[in-house]
């Protein structure tokens, strides 16, 4: 047509964002343009929601895109696994020192022990399924049993991990009993600094005798916001981490 009149955009809705996205993809070979998807609307993104088969792109990939990121959820015909990013600042700052493999059961218990992954920190929620190796790989119970005991150790380790849920062939189903130990045990989300624990009991004053001269204080650690912060965050009730154990039938031909 050559009649076609063209406008300005306008910019009365300049100000809405896409802020929450949930997407679903169902056939593996449709996930091949999924990073350069993320990249082109991930920034005002505070809540992403992504359910693949097999995740090929990794965390720290999709947390760059996704710079804004307060939540994200990740599953997989093997793993689910939320994320609570509000207080990320610093594992974004250095996101190449952290990762998270979702395609390996082993290997993500691994990095979830780690008291120095920062990025493992931020895993509140967690729930693999050992059962569904079939989907994705040969049957091999030998390797099933070696991925539980590595989640035994993670959860021995992880103080962080709010919910753990395990599904696993009934041929294992006699380690029941050792993942239940750990259902509602309690644990506080943090540590409290040694800095902050001597700034704590610098400002607390000692009682002194009636009359009796006043000594020279030593220099005491300055009980700053962020030191305040922390020791508020850690007086707060413990946490109960809730796990629960699951199995089934599957075929091993």
């Amino acid at each position: 047509r050559e009649n076609l009149e063209f406008y300005e955009p306008s910019g009365a809705n300049s100000g809405h964002h896409l802020s929450k996205l949930k997407l679903e993809i169902i056939e593996a070979w449709r996930v091949d343009g999924l990073s350069q998807f993320l990249a082109a609307i991930g920034a005002p993104l505070k809540s992403l929601t992504l359910k693949v088969r097999l995740l090929q792109l990794d965390v720290n990939s999709i947390l760059q895109s996704c710079p804004s990121l307060v939540e994200l959820s990740l599953s997989t015909d093997m793993v689910d696994i939320q994320l609570s990013l509000e207080q990320s600042n610093e594992i974004r700052q250095s996101l190449a020192e952290f990762s998270l493999d979702l395609n390996d059961i082993g290997s993500l218990s691994r990095s979830l022990s780690e008291d120095s992954n920062l990025l493992s920190k931020c895993v509140r929620r967690l729930r693999v399924r050992p059962a569904n190796c079939w989907l994705v790989r040969p049957v091999d119970l030998s390797t099933c049993e070696a991925e539980l005991i590595a989640l035994l150790d993670m959860l021995a380790k992880n103080q962080t991990l709010l919910y753990f849920e395990v599904t696993v062939p009934d041929e294992l189903k006699r380690y029941n009993g050792s993942f239940i130990q750990f259902n509602l045990q309690t644990y506080h989300t943090r540590n409290l600094s040694l800095e902050s624990k001597v700034a704590l009991i610098s400002a607390v004053s000692r009682p002194m005798a009636a009359g009796s001269a006043v000594q020279e204080e030593l220099p005491v650690q300055e009980l700053n916001q962020d030191m305040l912060c922390q020791i508020f965050a850690y007086a707060k009730l413990p946490i109960l981490r809730q796990v629960f154990f699951r199995s089934q039938h599957i075929f091993l031909g």
